[in-house]
């Protein structure tokens, strides 16, 4: 009980942990995610030069025992043994970090060695998401170096994060980049969408609606898809995210602008669907579908 206190409020309290500070810690595993979510910590905060300095003080202590865990692994390890493998995912996500810190700064060139470094060293690492899940840190520095020379940022990669960016740009008119947002985050939560979906027969009620983020959010991503394909005047594009959602999500919900209450996505793509067909039936040859 000592132990988990002790190490608690050194999470949630210090600021700057150097090495004297991390003697001071039980064991390298505590060291090492105490390093870690401190650097997180001061890359939320904007201070980008302690970040740095956190993440290098983790990957200077363990780099040589995560390059021994990935070289051990031919694929990514199971959720019962991926607690396991703590160094690789710390110093992967402290590369991470290192990489989004430098992008702060206009570092270009740093940015994208930090973020190869994990592509091609790490590529079976992953990071904990509080919200219940673990994400890629190999695909999302991929996507960091992809998308450097864009607009387009998916924060902090939820998905509802990921859900708002779509409904933005779409109601900007932006609909390419609000396809963008609507496949990252049917690509990162189609399973799991697809699991909460078969564990309903219909909708969820209210006081639970929020349990389902997944499925709400990706069943809204597949909404927002037809939509901005419809506008964008791809008819059959559109009928086909609108199928999609019918067939697989049709439990999906999503919350309204206003807050006031919960709307179907499925029932709603349901009835463009059929607008959508009746137009394309009366439509002139050559009309773009």
């Amino acid at each position: 009980m000592i132990k988990i206190v002790r190490t608690l409020f050194i999470i949630l309290s210090i600021t700057v942990i150097d090495n004297t500070y991390a003697q001071d810690l039980t064991s390298d595993k505590d060291i090492s995610n105490t390093l870690t979510i401190s650097s997180w910590k001061a890359l939320s905060n904007g201070n980008y030069e302690l970040a740095i300095k956190q993440a290098d003080l983790c990957i200077e202590k363990f780099e040589g025992n995560a390059i021994d865990m990935h070289s051990s692994l031919n694929d990514f390890p199971d959720e019962k043994n991926i607690k396991s493998y703590w160094s690789l995912n710390d110093i992967a996500t402290c590369y991470f970090i290192k990489g989004r810190a430098y992008f702060m700064q206009d570092k270009i060139e740093e940015a994208k060695n930090s973020f190869n470094m994990i592509i091609e060293n790490f590529s079976f690492s992953q990071c904990w998401n509080p919200q219940g899940w673990y994400w890629n840190i190999s695909e999302a520095a991929n996507d960091q170096i992809m998308l450097m020379n864009t607009n387009i940022s998916f924060g902090d990669y939820t998905s509802q994060t990921l859900t708002a960016k779509a409904w933005e740009s779409f109601n900007t008119g932006e609909y390419d980049l609000s396809l963008v947002y609507c496949r990252k985050c049917i690509q990162l939560y189609k399973e799991s969408a697809k699991k909460m979906q078969s564990q309903l027969k219909q909708y969820a009620k209210t006081n639970k609606s929020f349990d389902y983020w997944a499925l709400n959010d990706v069943g809204t991503c597949y909404f927002i898809m037809g939509e901005a394909y419809r506008f964008k005047r791809e008819f059959k594009k559109s009928l086909k995210a609108y199928q999609r959602l019918i067939d697989n999500f049709n439990s999906a919900q999503c919350w309204s602008p206003n807050g006031s209450f919960f709307w179907s996505p499925a029932k709603q793509a349901e009835t463009v669907a059929i607008s959508i067909k009746e137009y394309l039936r009366q439509a002139k040859p050559g009309i773009k579908q």
